[in-house]
């Protein structure tokens, strides 16, 4: 990819496996769990929300993204909290110069501690520079000379 302006960062946030519920000062409580998608601590993508049993929300969302030179992508583990609001239960971070691809599990961490493991694909879009009007174009006629056999 040439340059910032080239290309989009995509992602597939598959599930999760082992998301360890914080607790409540009354009782564990699972009210579901939403990723937070940033690229360097802006957010970009907020998944709806998942219930799950046993710590293995499904989400299956994708996302495009626009891609302007940021360093990393970090996908946030929330849980919904008796008082409905949002609880961050841990996060993790790709380096996004020099992916290519990726498609694993990565491990979510809180202070330090493993706190469930979160299954995601990231990689590019190319953006053409030109449109299709203008490749055809280039390549000598009109657009609708082209279109014609």
């Amino acid at each position: 990819p040439a340059g910032p302006t080239s290309r989009n960062v995509w992602f597939k946030i598959v599930e999760g496996d082992g998301i360890r519920a914080q607790r409540t000062c009354f009782r564990q409580f699972t009210g579901g769990y939403s990723i937070s998608v940033r690229l360097d601590k802006i957010e970009v993508h907020r998944t709806a929300l998942a219930l799950a049993r046993g710590g293995a929300p499904e989400f299956g969302e994708s996302r495009i993204v626009p891609y302007s030179d940021e360093s990393l992508i970090e996908f946030a583990a929330l849980q919904r909290t008796p008082w409905r609001t949002m609880a961050c239960i841990g996060s993790a971070a790709l380096a996004l110069r020099g992916l290519d691809v990726f498609d694993g599990a990565i491990e979510l961490r809180a202070l330090d501690k493993p706190v469930g493991s979160l299954r995601v694909q990231v990689g590019w879009q190319t953006i053409a520079a030109v449109t299709g009007a203008e490749l055809l174009q280039r390549a000598g006629g009109s657009p609708t000379d082209r279109l014609c056999l």
